[in-house]
């Protein structure tokens, strides 16, 4: 009766190279996939403002890919973030007149915290003291200067 089984005589050496080469295909195919859902995000607040007597400080936010592509739950994140800074500012510039209005920017469990504080004078004449924080409900992984 013959043997039902097919040997692969294969040396040692050669198997610890495959192995070897394997593993290292997978950790780059692995930090590939990790930096193209990590971009560089760098969150900067300019002086900005329209007009002589309103100022309003705006935010700047440069993103980095890591690679050359980014996913797109990323890319959403950085557009809603700045959606919810340009209907603030909107709000500012069409309801107040005159004003110093201050733009902080934190992060906190990975989210951004926009806090709006400083004193306008709205349409009707009146001084008001703003202090409006927007918190962003999604992740956010950025560098803020």
């Amino acid at each position: 009766m013959k043997n039902q089984y097919i040997e692969f005589k294969i040396k040692k050496k050669y198997l610890c190279i495959s192995i070897i080469l394997l593993m290292l295909l997978c950790g780059i195919g692995g930090y590939y996939i990790w930096c193209s859902y990590h971009p560089i995000v760098d969150i900067q607040v300019v002086d900005g403002g329209r007009g002589k007597d309103l100022k309003v400080q705006t935010i700047s936010v440069v993103v980095a890919p890591r690679t050359r592509m980014m996913p797109s739950f990323v890319e959403l994140n950085e557009r809603k973030l700045w959606i919810q800074y340009d209907h603030m500012n909107e709000y500012f510039l069409n309801n107040y007149k005159a004003g110093d209005i201050k733009l902080h920017v934190e992060l906190k469990d990975h989210k951004a915290i926009l806090k709006y504080t400083g004193n306008a004078t709205n349409l009707e004449g009146q001084e008001e003291k703003i202090d409006t924080e927007i918190v962003c409900d999604y992740a956010l992984d950025a560098n803020i200067s």
